[in-house]
């Protein structure tokens, strides 16, 4: 019996000592999924805030782009526009250059002037003075509006490296 009552007491010891043990099991794996919990809910809320940053970034970005898209049709539309003005402007030139042509071969055939090879001279440089201002013009609304379209897509390049930011 001696031999039973020892086993008795190491059983409701063990029992006990399970008991504990499970309790603290149980208290500890209640308190690890409370924290664990808190961490999900505030990893959550830290994921809501970045992506509500990255939303705002990504619209700001779509805004200026699509003004520099806008821009970008508007500097085009004055070129052409400034195109325009410089071909109406070339021909009311051109013509100008004409009339002074007549102008030198009547006074040629007046004899007013001493060769024919002159007035045809100084009507060919009459013209080419005149193809030459349209060619410069020409270039530089080119030289211009490349100009702007360069700071356009600069303006661009510096809004998609600040939204990867």
């Amino acid at each position: 019996m001696i031999f039973s009552k020892e086993l008795s007491w190491i059983l409701i010891g063990v029992t006990v000592l399970g008991a504990v043990a499970s309790f603290s099991y149980s208290l500890g794996q209640k308190d690890v999924r409370e924290e664990w919990h808190k961490e999900t809910i505030k990893y959550q809320n830290e994921m809501l805030k970045v992506e509500e940053i990255h939303k705002k970034a990504l619209q700001e970005y779509i805004d200026k782009n699509n003004d520099l898209q806008k821009e970008i049709v508007d500097v085009k539309e004055s070129y052409e526009a400034q195109l325009r003005n410089i071909n109406d402007e070339y021909s009311v030139r051109l013509s100008e250059s004409e009339q002074r042509t007549k102008i030198y071969q009547r006074l040629s055939e007046q004899g007013k002037c001493q060769s024919t090879d002159l007035s045809d001279y100084t009507a060919k440089f009459d013209r080419s003075i005149v193809e030459g201002r349209q060619v410069v013009k020409l270039l530089r609304e080119t030289l211009e509006l490349r100009d702007r379209q360069l700071r356009q897509i600069g303006e661009q390049l510096k809004q998609m490296e600040n939204l990867h930011e």
